[in-house]
């Protein structure tokens, strides 16, 4: 086995939000539609396993100013609410 393929790999800064702006609102300074793009916790665990990433920090995304409610869910185990 190489050294490389025993190393722990951490993603230190990902960025995760839903497209459902009536559960998750974005400040009021955010005009119009997130651009059509997947950034839940879905996609990034599926991508995450692709690669051989074992964990990540996820950082709030500023339009969500700080409600956390997505963040909150994703960590209770809810991804999929």
């Amino acid at each position: 086995m190489s050294e490389i393929s025993r190393m722990t790999i951490i993603d230190t800064h990902v960025r995760l939000w839903h497209q459902d702006r009536e559960r998750y609102p974005s400040k009021l300074w955010v005009q119009g539609a997130l651009q059509p793009h997947d950034g839940t916790a879905e996609r990034l665990v599926d991508l995450m396993d692709r690669v051989g990433v074992t964990a990540a920090l996820n950082v709030q995304v500023p339009w969500y100013g700080e409600d956390n409610r997505y963040q909150v869910s994703i960590i209770a185990g809810r991804i999929n609410d």
